[in-house]
């Protein structure tokens, strides 16, 4: 039994893996994206997260994780973690 489930997860990953190799892009090329650095002072260092800039027509937004910049620890769910922040990303060709 073990040896059918093995023979049928290498069939299922080839299939998978031939759909990965000749697909496509995954985000269509309107949408744009790029990588970003989030570094937040906190008293005992900084705390880092990653998160994406994201743009469409005249619009930016800063995309990324509520634990990034929200204080997950504290009952009050708005609670930044603090005021300052810094975002760095490498500019884009």
């Amino acid at each position: 039994m073990n040896m059918q489930k093995f023979i049928l997860s290498v069939i299922l990953c080839g299939i998978l893996f031939q759909y990965a190799v000749l697909s496509q892009e995954v985000l269509p090329s309107s949408i744009h994206a790029v990588p970003v650095l989030i570094a937040v002072p906190t008293s005992n260092g900084d705390s880092f997260g990653t998160g994406l800039y994201f743009s469409r027509s005249n619009k930016l937004f800063l995309v990324t994780a509520a634990h990034c910049i929200y204080n997950v620890s504290s009952t009050n769910t708005s609670e930044l973690i603090n005021s300052n922040a810094v975002l760095s990303s490498l500019r884009r060709r």
